[in-house]
């Protein structure tokens, strides 16, 4: 059946929780997730693009998940201000993790307009 909004926020705070355990809001410091917070996704709201700062010189693996925590977009070695296309994303709100090679991870939710 169809969703209320309601259920996709209830689904996207359990998504997040059932498989990123150590989220962060931007900003904070967590020694034990290997630096990344201060990796960002540009812009967001976002349209048809995105691109991670943050990285310094490493690459990243950046995973996209729906409210139902279905992988819809994956994109390996990105690398410091990479763009990474946002085709086929439907407007709604989205859960990325973003997975450094130099280890830790770091999500945020993505507005897609």
């Amino acid at each position: 059946g169809t969703m209320g909004w309601d259920e996709v926020e209830d689904a996207m705070e359990n998504c997040a929780m059932t498989w990123h355990t150590r989220s962060m809001e931007a900003g904070s410091t967590n020694a034990s997730t290997g630096g990344t917070d201060m990796i960002h996704i540009r812009p967001n709201p976002a349209k048809d693009k995105i691109w991670i700062t943050g990285l310094g010189d490493g690459e990243c693996t950046l995973r996209v998940r729906d409210a139902m925590g279905r992988v819809v977009l994956l994109a390996e070695h990105v690398s410091e201000n990479g763009v990474v296309p946002l085709k086929g994303l439907a407007p709604g709100m989205y859960i990325f993790q973003i997975v450094p090679v130099t280890g830790g991870n770091h999500s945020e939710r993505l507005i897609v307009e």
